[in-house]
């Protein structure tokens, strides 16, 4: 199936004459409509390239489904394209409109494509190349031995999670693999989760644990493999850096990052922990009809949470403040997004609209309160981004002193939720992240 010849049959008239009598606006409507009538059972469908721009439509296509990118340089499209009568989508030349175009959508096409094929290839090894990724998988031999090696040598929480990771590696079946990365990653959530999510969305993925000593033995292992994407966790947010082919400018702006994606084979890197802290906090104040202009936040700590926190804040337009026992620290960090700091005793001077603790006092209970009792008045909202137990000693203090709190699951429900966009081409509904949570 063709989308297009789908578009024309159901318009009854040819895609240059919709672009020219209606626009294209008009034409990505009926565009949504076919996709989202496309039949479950076996086939294959052709789109065109705008199809991705639209997150309905990587969702439909996505689901229980297999998505090839066939990538072609712009002066090949130019040439494909000569003579055609596909109509102009801009007032630019065409070379100038194919590149412009190529350039704009081309993180969409990665992000929303499992595989990525040399499209100018002739169109039977092509045909060959998909077919032998459908029919036996995408990983060489070595690929595929190398991650066997590592999930028999590393530390895994069961014998069955082992066991699950290597029967999957085994299979000779196309799967997007994807996994937690850290030292130590063994008490993660993430693997669990995201499983519901491919469950509830029909996508052809997995997702496990990788930990190691060294990051450089899981970027490597990640690289020859193929693996999809890596969430990273503690301690190599900072060291990922320097591993990735290119890295978002938020990631640069923070200094970590905590999201890598596989694109025709080089990794990109992202951060999305300061999503997760800039967007409930955005929430809290729109749902209690606030508004953030001319607030301040405190932001206690100093490590790479922090750094998330103060760029969240900072593009949200508080007036921050860094607070951390080690008050060098604290300065080295305010510096770098020119706001000021303190130490940590400092918090009884000051009235903030927002304390963010950004260090890991109370995970697992641990370590008491590091905001004292007295700091504490109504109305303020106090987000604790630590969230195992998700009711930690700071909230529960925060509560009965008549604050707004923020629990650090709220965090990891929307960084998660831009994390799999990266990934897989859509955003994934929050409650469908906070039910696989429970």
């Amino acid at each position: 199936m063709d989308t297009d010849n789908l578009i024309e049959e159901e318009r009854g008239m040819s895609v240059s004459d919709i672009f020219e009598e209606f626009g294209e606006e008009d034409f990505r409507l009926t565009e949504s409509s076919v996709i989202s009538e496309l039949p479950p059972g076996d086939c294959v469908v052709s789109t065109g390239g705008g199809v991705v721009l639209d997150h309905d439509n990587v969702r439909h296509l996505r689901k229980n489904s297999l998505v090839f990118f066939l990538n072609i340089t712009p002066e090949e499209s130019v040439q494909r394209i000569t003579g055609s009568e596909r109509p102009p989508l801009t007032s630019l030349p065409l070379d100038h409109e194919v590149a412009v175009i190529m350039k704009d959508r081309m993180p969409a096409y990665l992000r929303s494509s499992d595989f990525c094929i040399d499209g100018e290839q002739s169109p039977e090894k092509i045909s060959d190349e998909i077919a032998g990724i459908v029919e036996s998988g995408d990983l060489t031999i070595p690929g595929r031995e190398l991650l066997q090696k590592f999930f028999r040598n590393s530390i895994m929480p069961s014998e069955d999670e082992r066991g699950l990771a290597l029967d999957v590696v085994g299979e000779k079946s196309p799967v997007s693999l994807c996994a937690i990365s850290g030292n130590p990653c063994m008490h993660s959530k993430s693997p669990a989760i995201y499983r519901k999510i491919f469950e509830n969305y029909g996508i052809s993925g997995f997702y496990t644990y990788m930990e190691a000593g060294d990051f450089s033995e899981i970027i490597r292992t990640a690289e020859i493999s193929g693996v999809r994407g890596l969430s990273i966790t503690i301690p190599f947010k900072e060291d990922a850096v320097d591993f990735m082919t290119e890295i978002s400018p938020d990631a640069a702006a923070i200094g970590a990052v905590n999201t890598a994606v596989n694109f025709c084979g080089k990794f990109y890197g992202f951060n999305t922990d300061w999503i997760g802290i800039a967007e409930p906090l955005k929430r809290s104040f729109k749902d209690a009809g606030g508004s953030i202009e001319g607030k301040s936040a405190v932001v206690i700590g100093a490590g790479g949470a922090a750094r998330a926190a103060v760029y969240a804040l900072i593009v949200l337009g508080f007036d921050v403040t860094v607070l951390n026992r080690n008050e060098k620290k604290a300065a080295l960090l305010a510096e770098s997004f020119e706001c000021r700091s303190g130490g940590l005793n400092e918090i009884h001077n000051c009235v903030f609209d927002v304390i963010i603790n950004a260090t890991p006092v109370g995970m697992n209970r641990a370590g008491g309160l590091i905001v004292p009792e007295s700091t504490f008045r109504e109305g303020m909202r106090v987000f604790d981004l630590v969230y195992t137990p998700p009711d930690t000693e700071l909230l529960k203090m925060a509560e009965k002193k008549g604050c707004i709190c923020i629990s650090g699951a709220e965090m990891f429900v929307y960084q998660a939720v831009e994390q799999f966009f990266l990934m897989f081409g859509f955003r994934p509904e929050e409650e469908v992240i906070r039910e696989a949570m429970q």
